[in-house]
């Protein structure tokens, strides 16, 4: 019986691992990963390291044309306060194994040296897979228009 036991949860433990690895499992590891730097962002200040983590050294924003690098972003993440957000409709194309890129819809608010932003826009960031972890390597975004009736990003730090 205990053979059977460690059979069927040996066969579960690889399902799961096996499932990770699917095109659905990859697009899943990448929206979390792209979820997950808005999410280190929002609060009352950025969780810089864990931004920092998840960028690669050669990483590059492209906004309105303009080419940030990752100290460029690390830098001014410093002077953000209050960043709240909503994440949706989340799409995730799977390059490779190992790379990919996410599209998704956010608006958000926050306070940046004292002066309020907020928007909507849709992000696109490409990934790879680095060391069992998905890390971005680019980043852009394109305003969009705001949601007739939707309510704006929450009051409180984090998603929605």
């Amino acid at each position: 019986m205990r053979l059977v036991s460690l059979t069927v949860l040996w066969a579960a433990l690889c399902a799961s691992v096996l499932a990770a690895d699917t095109p659905q499992g990859i697009q899943q590891q990448m929206i979390e990963a792209d979820r997950g730097v808005w999410q280190a962002i929002a609060g009352p200040r950025p969780r810089i390291a864990q931004v920092r983590d998840a960028l690669a050294p050669e990483y590059i924003d492209m906004e309105l044309g303009i080419c940030h690098s990752r100290d460029d972003v690390l830098k001014d993440l410093e002077a953000v306060t209050g960043f709240s957000f909503q994440y949706k409709n989340p799409r995730a194309f799977v390059l490779s194994p190992t790379s990919g890129y996410v599209i998704a819809e956010l608006t958000y608010s926050s306070v940046s040296n004292g002066a309020s932003a907020s928007g909507r826009v849709l992000t696109t960031t490409v990934f790879s897979k680095d060391h069992g972890r998905w890390i971005a390597h680019l980043h852009t975004e394109m305003d969009l228009k705001p949601d007739a009736g939707a309510p704006g990003p929450p009051a409180s730090p984090g998603e929605k």
